[in-house]
Formats: C-alpha cells, sequence, structure tokens
C-alpha cells in the first residue's frame, strides 16, 4: 500500500516541537510514522538521552516501555539529523513518542535539571 503523505505535493515534512521535553513521555503522533531527522539542544552542563519509543501516547512508562532509539546530547551542545535523500531514520508502528533523561540506560527515570528543546521532523500517512 502506497504512502500518502501530509502537507502538499513538496513531501516536506511535518514538523513536531517541544521546548519543554523531560522525563515525561511526549506523543508526536498516535500512527505510523517515519523518523526524518531532529534538532535537539541541551541546555544541561551535563549531557541528556533522548529516548524514542514506538507506542502510542497513554501507554508508555518511562523506565519500562521499550525504546527504540536513544540520542545522546552532550553538554551544552545541539545535536541535528537531516534526511538529506529524503530516507526515513526509524520507522515508528503504533505512534511516535519521546522524553529526556540523565542516563543512558532504558531504565532511568531521572529527568534533566532543565528542559530539553526539541524538533522532530517526520512523516505519516494521512489519517
Amino acid at each position: 500500500m502506497a504512502q500518502q503523505w501530509l502537507k502538499g505535493s513538496t513531501n516536506a515534512p511535518l514538523v513536531y516541537r517541544d521546548t519543554a521535553v523531560t522525563n515525561t513521555a511526549a506523543a508526536v503522533t498516535n500512527r505510523e510514522t517515519e523518523l526524518m531527522g531532529w534538532n535537539i539542544i541541551n541546555p544541561n552542563s551535563t549531557d541528556v538521552y533522548v529516548k524514542f519509543v514506538d507506542a502510542s501516547s497513554g501507554t508508555i512508562t518511562v523506565g519500562t516501555t521499550a525504546v527504540v532509539r536513544t540520542l545522546l546530547v552532550p553538554a551544552n551542545t545541539t545535536i541535528y539529523q537531516n534526511s538529506v535523500t529524503g530516507s526515513p531514520q526509524l520507522y515508528f508502528t503504533t505512534g511516535m513518542s519521546v522524553y529526556a533523561v540523565t542516563a543512558l540506560a532504558d531504565s532511568n527515570t531521572t529527568a534533566p535539571s532543565t528542559a530539553v528543546h526539541l524538533c522532530i521532523m517526520y512523516k505519516t500517512g494521512q489519517p
């Protein structure tokens, strides 16, 4: 089945922006989604780990729900990834949610002292 993308003929990705990402999972989408890229700003003086989960909102328990991708964002740094070729970085079957914690372990639930700024570029089929 062919995907039909939102946002017109340019197939430009949708954007999810959140300037207050912490250890509470934020739902980006609640359907099949292709992660196209990101821009993440860590204003903390310590590293943070941004965790992506393939789950719909309301079904996520931070520290327990399986993580499908972890991004290290070093202290006082911005990381950026764009899909120049148009190929997705990751595919989510149920939904895409994201949160930030202070340690690499998927079981970690500790929030960063200052919220992380996040911009996610993604594509999803029409509802």
